[in-house]
This record gives structure tokens, C-alpha cells and sequence, in this order.
């Protein structure tokens, strides 16, 4: 049974995959397994036997290329790009698509058609690939602009002439001198979901200044229209490598090209490193490769930018015929050997909790972490999965507490004989205490305000520029503290009882007027919520819906219309114009937007999340409801739970007896668990929208997982509604 502290560090950093036997021993978990950069390796057959067992990425090497998929006009061979597929879902790893776009390997029919056509069918093909991979992690749109181009020339004569020849129906050169590569990642920035990071790829860079500047131009093109997502090098042994002998300055040009291209600020990914050997590319010399991988796979791993790594093969059969570190019977090359070394030895760990706090509105709070490790770890911090800047002792202070200092704190302790294995600490919850009061910075707050329900209300909108706030009511009143999100829903966050809320909208952008509603005159404080409630206890309660048309006033005169401070009047023709916060006759699908909600309390009890009209996402750090140790004495409700990129899905309680999940289905990108705790049962139930609408009950497509053991049979109760 692991301990709590192992459940969050396997769920930051992912649980070992089922392993295959081989010949020699295998790795007990991928060689990249706890740290912060992957590990990947190509998919094919030759190359999938323990792929998994060493490796947590995967690229199909020729299966996803188009020539590969419709040789035969609208006939789709997609048999080994399923496999690269599900192989990288059912282990939970990242997936990366190759290729969407390129001059070499295209399906011979394209090059007789039209233009006009020509695009059709490329955007045919750019629909079926995201229809039949929903959830890629990163795709290659383009692959090598520079060196190959689908512009009707074969640039590797050695290959069948499958070039591709639409450049010019994508635009040819046009004005900037890449339109046609513009125009083909704004045709996948519509088409594929906003999960699915796009990627632009190319050789024969880091050892070439004058094409990296090339290739920057383009990045910086994509990177103005908010195109791309990572950049990748392929680092071919044929562009690392020196033939003159003259490694360091090899290694120097590598490494200042690599700087070159992380100062546009895309993060950068190596996708198709492989090492020879000796001078002869048919000769297997393991002393050479060996010293090869010594000096190169630093270079990349250890750089800063560099988010991960993908050798094009590591067992025979692979594409540089002798590049391969792993024998046909499984034994190890010298080159395996040592980078399972590198990789694994010297891991840090965590010898010191931090502990989570509550302080007043200003006050001090230090968070303390001790790690071990040889070498000595670094250390940094993180909250709600984004570093703090400066932050790299083993105490973090924070001396003024304000709202937007609340949240998830994790302590992270970085080491290894690479420098990038990575030990986390238990993530802590820093809050505020309660202060009956409510403040933030330029929000419109209306006082002991009644609602036809029989409650009174603290309102607050959001509609300064302030990024953070603090509200809790006063005693036997409820506070609504309302904002606009991404989708440009005004959400509504209602909290009674002991404690205090602090909201804090990251991604905040300018204010806003709600298109939605007929509320022009007021601008909202626009962004994607973190919701963490301290001292509080079983008598406090969190409501979270978004507005619908007439929710203000229904059109019958019953709702009391707020006309002076502390005074009602029910007939609305005393109140001027009806009072709509929807546009009358329109119905829209408004879902209420959230990060977290995270929750301490005073005697480990909360009353109940109600928050059925909301849906829980984020791209780091945790997202869903993150309360170890609190006992609910009310319902969780809410709408789904989805984590990408580098999110984790998690429904940590103490104990709950009624959770629902109402008209999602907690699908996961990666298909990766989420991980929970104290839920005894979790029922899926129809929702609603704004309006009212109703959502469906879906089907569960969630795996879940408590104590490393999979538990998804035990809680989910109507997995079929």
C-alpha cells in the first residue's frame, strides 16, 4: 500500500507501465520516470517489443505519414498508426503525430490534381486524423519547410518520387515567404482541439547557424499568430556529429544554436536523435557510440528549453542501420548502458514535508522542504503547477499574504546524475483566515442584498483589474462573487457559513463586457478560476453555476428587484426596464469554468460542493477538487473533470458519500487516471445548462485510481446511464 505522499508523487509523474519480458533485465520503469523531460522512441515493428518498458513517448515512424495512410486514394490503411495510438494511451505517455505535412512520402495521386483540390484533400486528410486521434498530444504539422518542402523536387533521390507537389495550393511562398506553412498550421489550429499542441520539425539545424536563423523566421512567424506550441530538432547523427574531429566545437555550435532557438520562447523538443558509431555508417563501433551519447544526449537533455527527447529507433531494424543501442536478443550496447546510468542514478527525495497554513490577510507564512540527493538537489516551488519566481530555497516565505497568493503549493527537488529527476513534496493548501469582510481591488459590491429564495447576499462583481479576491460573508448571509471565463460565461461562485473564499482568475485578460448578456455597461474581470476555502467547517457550502437568460427577473413580477440599499419593490414598473442579464429569445450552452477548488477546514468537515453547471479543466497542476483529509457531510456535484498537457485530474477527499458527476464523462487525454480518494461512490447524472437544458447522462470513459490500485469498478456505480 503506498503512502499518500507516493500517490501524488506517482500521479505528477506517472506510474510505471506493465512491462514485457526480455532477454536481459528489463527497466523497472521508463528510464525518463520521475523526471520533468520524456524519453521517447519511434513506433514500428521492429522497434515495439519493450518499448514502454524503457521509453514514455511515442512517435509512429512511418505510419502516420499520409503516403502511408491513403497510398490508395480515400482508402485509409490505418492499422500500425492504432497501434503507436493506443500503445502510448493505455501506458499514459504522450503521443506525437508525424506527419501531417512534408515533400517526401505523400500519396502518389495528389500530384495530378488541381490546386483547388489539392487543398480539399489535404483538408480531408487533416479532419480524418483528428477524427480518428482526438486526443494527440503534439502533432507535426509541418515537417522540414527548409530541407524538404512539398514543392514537387525529391530531395532524397534514394526515395520513390512521393514528394508532394501543393505547396502552391497552400499558398506557395506568398508575402512573409512561408505562407503555405502559415496556411496549413491555421487549417490545424481549427481543426484539431486546443489540447493537441502543434509542432513544426526539421534537420540539419544545430550544426547550421545560418539555416537555424531560417528556421527561427518561421517560428516567429507561427509564434505571432499564435500557431505553435514546440518546435522540434531532429538531431540525425549526420548534424551532431563531426567528421573533422573536432567535437567541442561541435558540441559549442550545438549548444548556441539550441540557445538561438529557445530565445523565441517555444519549447523545444529533439524528435529524431540517433548515433552511429564510427566514421563508417555500416560499421558497429561501441566505443564511438558510446562517447557520442556521453557528449551529445547532455547537450539536449540538460538544456532548459528542452522538454523532451525521441530516438528514431533504439533496437535493430531501425532506420541509420547501425544506430541501434538494444540487440535483437534484448541485450544492451555499452551506449544503452550508460544511458540507463545517466538517467537513474543519484535520485532525489523529499526528507521534509511542508505543511499547509492559514494566515490573516497580510501575514507571514513559510513553507519548508528538505531533500537529499546526490549530487545536492536544487529546489524550487511551484503553485498550482506554475513556478515561483525566485523561489529556490528549502524554505518559501511569503511575507504579505494577499488573495492571490492562495492556492496548491508544491515543493520540488531537482537532481540526479542528469539533473532532471524530480522528487515533489505533498502539495499544501495556503489560505486565508476569515475576517467578515470582502475586498478586492475596484469591484462593485452590493450589501445585505435579498433574493426571492429567502437568503441575503454580499454581491460582488468582479469588474476591476485586479486578478484576486478575497470575500466571506457575514454571519448567516451568503457572498456571490461572479466573473466572466474563457468562454465568456459570467460564473457565479456562491459560499455560505464559516471560512473564507479566495478566487484567483490566472490568465486573466482585460475586462470585459459579457457578449452574452445585455449587460454592456459593466465590465468583468475575465479569466480561468482557482478556488481554495479555508476555515471552514460541516455548516459551509460552495455553489458554482453560470447565468442564464432572465435569471435576474422572470417576467412575472415575483423575484424582488434590488431599487435602494436594504429596499424591495415586487412590482417591476417601479423599477424601470425589466432587469434581463441574458439577451431576451436566445439560448446558449453557458457551463461555468474552473481550474480547482481546493478546501482545509477547522475540524476536517465541509458542508457540500454543488457545482453541477461546471466544469473542471486546466493544462498544469492539479485540476478538479483537491481536499485530503476533509469529510463532506453534503453532496459534490459537478459537471466533469479534464486535465492536458501537464495536468493532473484529481477528486481528493476525506470521505463523501454522494458524488456526481452530472452529463460529463471524465474522458481523460492520455486515457491517464484520476487519481481519488474518500469517494465511496460516483454516480453519473444527467446536468444542465445555463438555460436549464438538460445534459444527458454519459456513459463513464474515466479510469480511476486510489492508493496505486485501480478502483473504477468498486466506485462507479451507473457506468452505462
Amino acid at each position: 500500500m503506498q503512502t499518500f505522499r507516493q500517490i501524488l508523487f506517482s500521479l505528477l509523474l506517472g506510474a510505471a507501465p506493465t512491462l514485457v519480458p526480455a532477454a536481459t533485465t528489463l527497466p523497472t520503469a521508463p528510464l525518463a520516470n520521475g523526471h520533468v523531460k520524456f524519453l521517447g522512441s519511434v513506433y514500428s515493428g521492429p522497434q515495439a517489443p519493450n518499448l514502454t518498458s524503457y521509453f514514455n513517448q511515442v512517435t509512429p515512424e512511418n505510419a502516420g505519414k499520409w503516403g502511408s495512410v491513403e497510398g490508395t486514394r480515400d482508402v485509409m490503411n490505418w492499422t500500425e498508426l492504432d497501434a503507436a495510438y493506443a500503445l502510448a494511451k493505455a501506458n499514459h505517455i504522450p503521443f506525437r503525430f508525424h506527419v501531417l505535412v512534408w515533400g517526401n512520402q505523400q500519396p502518389i495521386w495528389i500530384a495530378n490534381l488541381p490546386p483547388a483540390e489539392q487543398l480539399e484533400e489535404i483538408e480531408e486528410w487533416f479532419q480524418a486524423v483528428a477524427a480518428r486521434y482526438p486526443a494527440i498530444d503534439y502533432l507535426e504539422v509541418v515537417n522540414e519547410p527548409i530541407n524538404d518542402p512539398p514543392d514537387g523536387i525529391d530531395n532524397t533521390p534514394s526515395n520513390v518520387p512521393a514528394d508532394g507537389n501543393y505547396m502552391n495550393a497552400l499558398g506557395g511562398s506568398g508575402t512573409t515567404g512561408w505562407d503555405w506553412v502559415l496556411t496549413a498550421f491555421r487549417m490545424a489550429k481549427r481543426i484539431f482541439p486546443p489540447t493537441t499542441q502543434l509542432m513544426l520539425n526539421e534537420y540539419s539545424i544545430t550544426n547550421d547557424t545560418t539555416r537555424m536563423n531560417r528556421y527561427i523566421q518561421i517560428v516567429n512567424l507561427l509564434k505571432a499568430e499564435n500557431l505553435i506550441d514546440a518546435v522540434g530538432v531532429q538531431a540525425h547523427y549526420f548534424s551532431t556529429r563531426s567528421y573533422s574531429g573536432n567535437l567541442p566545437g561541435t558540441s559549442a555550435q550545438t549548444k548556441a544554436n539550441l540557445d538561438l532557438l529557445a530565445a523565441t520562447g517555444v519549447p523545444i523538443m529533439v524528435t529524431e536523435m540517433d548515433v552511429d558509431g564510427g566514421a563508417s555508417t555500416s560499421a558497429l563501433d561501441d566505443a564511438t557510440q558510446l562517447s557520442e551519447y556521453q557528449r551529445i544526449f547532455p547537450i539536449f537533455w540538460q538544456h532548459p528549453s528542452v522538454i523532451g527527447i525521441t530516438l528514431w529507433g533504439y533496437r535493430t531494424g531501425m532506420w541509420r542501420a547501425t544506430a541501434y543501442i538494444v540487440n535483437s536478443d534484448g541485450s544492451e550496447r555499452p551506449a544503452m548502458e550508460w544511458l540507463r546510468e545517466y538517467l537513474t542514478t543519484g535520485a532525489p527525495a523529499v526528507a521534509t514535508q511542508p505543511a499547509s497554513q492559514t494566515v490573516a490577510l497580510g501575514g507571514s507564512v513559510s513553507l519548508t522542504m528538505a531533500a537529499t540527493g546526490t549530487p545536492a538537489p536544487t529546489l524550487s516551488w511551484q503553485r498550482n503547477g506554475s513556478t515561483v519566481a525566485g523561489a529556490t530555497a528549502a524554505t518559501l516565505t511569503l511575507p504579505n499574504v494577499q488573495p492571490a497568493d492562495t492556492g496548491i503549493y508544491t515543493g520540488i527537488a531537482l537532481g540526479g546524475t542528469a539533473g532532471t529527476a524530480a522528487a515533489i513534496s505533498t502539495p499544501v493548501i495556503v489560505g486565508i483566515s476569515t475576517e467578515q469582510q470582502v475586498v478586492g481591488a475596484g469591484e462593485q459590491v452590493g450589501d445585505h442584498v435579498p433574493h426571492p429564495n429567502g437568503n441575503f447576499y454580499d454581491q460582488v462583481l468582479l469588474t476591476g483589474v485586479a486578478e484576486a479576491i478575497k470575500a466571506d460573508p457575514d454571519n448567516g448571509e451568503i457572498t456571490r462573487t461572479s466573473f466572466i471565463d474563457a468562454d465568456g460565461d459570467i460564473v457565479q461562485v456562491e459560499f455560505g457559513g464559516p471560512g473564507t473564499l479566495s478566487l484567483v482568475l490566472a490568465n486573466a485578460g482585460d475586462r470585459a463586457a459579457p457578449e452574452k448578456y445585455n449587460q454592456s455597461n459593466v465590465l468583468y474581470m475575465k479569466g480561468h478560476a482557482g478556488i481554495v476555502i479555508t476555515g471552514a467547517n460541516e455548516n459551509t457550502n460552495v455553489t458554482v453555476f453560470t447565468v442564464g437568460r432572465a435569471t435576474a427577473y422572470d417576467r412575472t413580477g415575483q423575484y424582488n428587484i434590488l431599487k435602494s440599499p436594504n429596499t424591495t419593490d415586487n412590482n417591476p414598473a417601479n423599477n424601470g426596464s425589466p432587469l434581463f442579464v441574458g439577451h431576451e429569445n436566445t439560448v446558449y450552452d453557458g457551463i461555468a469554468d474552473l481550474a480547482f477548488i481546493a478546501i482545509s477546514s477547522t475540524n476536517g468537515r465541509f458542508g457540500g460542493i454543488r457545482a453541477a453547471n461546471a466544469n473542471f479543466y486546466a493544462a498544469q497542476g492539479f485540476t478538479g477538487i483537491y481536499a485530503p483529509g476533509v469529510e463532506f457531510t453534503g453532496p459534490v456535484f459537478f459537471g466533469d473533470i479534464m486535465a492536458y498537457d501537464k495536468a493532473k485530474p484529481v477528486l481528493l477527499l476525506g470521505s463523501a458519500s454522494d458524488v456526481r458527476v452530472t452529463g460529463g464523462n471524465m474522458e481523460q487525454i492520455n486515457a491517464q487516471p484520476v487519481q481519488v480518494s474518500g469517494v465511496t461512490q460516483l454516480q453519473f447524472k444527467p446536468g444542465s445548462d445555463s438555460h436549464g437544458n438538460t445534459l444527458p447522462a454519459q456513459t463513464n470513459r474515466g479510469t480511476y485510481r486510489q492508493d496505486g490500485v485501480d478502483v473504477t469498478t468498486q466506485i462507479v456505480v451507473n457506468p452505462s446511464n
